[in-house]
């Protein structure tokens, strides 16, 4: 960050000292400490250090790790400024596209059981009354159903601006089952509405919070997708603004 200014505070003499930036020695030495705290610096878990791509590519990846979203991490150190560090970048996220197999190998994703099976009625009907009378009441769920569904994609698009519009470094990542928002890591996770709600899952600590029956849930220890321990129960736009507080809260410790 050409410009930064770096001050150390004394609460002892109500002054400020300014900090003289300096290179590291050796880019390892950047490279040690930022694999060793990689969590805590980024939101990012470590996984392999000078990450070979093969006779064909022929390079090695500085670090390499995993965003709480599964996305691969590419971080490359250098001691001065390098115009070619972006490309460089570019070429190793170019070898892992072609290489999937490989880096979920090196993942070892976690797997959640084989043996459940789960066994779900679609309909049924012993004479031609009931199938009618069926029929009438899905006709009026499904009409029901649409006004529902666009009340609801109205409310996703409302708590959408909200977390966008919370700062200009906010972007927005899509994943399979859920919505992030981040800055340096997520900082709110919007999962697909459902029939009467939406659900928003932030990092903030539930023991910090009035939890509301029906508003708030403290989460920590129960699955759910996406990151968080505070999940937000959305139903109207005045509940959006209710979170509003709630999110900023998140925004800021991300």
């Amino acid at each position: 960050m050409v410009g930064l200014k770096l001050f150390r505070t004394d609460a002892t003499r109500s002054g400020v000292t300014e900090v003289t930036p300096r290179l590291a020695e050796v880019e390892a030495d950047v490279q040690g400490l930022v694999e060793k705290n990689m969590e805590t610096l980024l939101g990012v878990r470590f996984l392999a250090s000078e990450y070979g791509t093969g006779p064909v590519h022929g390079g090695r990846i500085d670090s390499l790790g995993l965003d709480e979203n599964g996305s691969p991490v590419i971080v490359e150190y250098k001691r001065g400024v390098d115009a070619g560090v972006i490309n460089q970048g570019l070429f190793y996220l170019s070898w892992l596209v072609d290489h999937r197999a490989e880096f979920e190998h090196l993942v070892r994703y976690r797997l959640f059981g084989s043996d459940l099976l789960g066994l779900e009625t679609v309909a049924s009907g012993s004479s031609g009354t009931r199938v009618a009378r069926q029929t009438r009441r899905q006709a009026v769920a499904r009409a029901a159903a649409d006004v529902q569904g666009a009340s609801m994609a109205e409310l996703a698009s409302a708590v959408d601006e909200a977390l966008l519009g919370l700062g200009d470094g906010v972007n927005r990542v899509e994943r399979k089952m859920y919505r992030a928002y981040q800055r340096l890591r997520n900082f709110a996770c919007v999962c697909p509405p459902q029939r009467s709600k939406l659900l928003v899952y932030l990092k903030v600590d539930p023991k910090d919070v009035d939890l509301v029956p029906g508003f708030t849930r403290d989460v920590s220890g129960l699955g759910h997708h996406g990151t968080g321990d505070l999940e937000v129960q959305l139903r109207t736009p005045r509940d959006v603004e209710r979170a509003h507080d709630l999110f900023r809260a998140s925004y800021a410790a991300a």
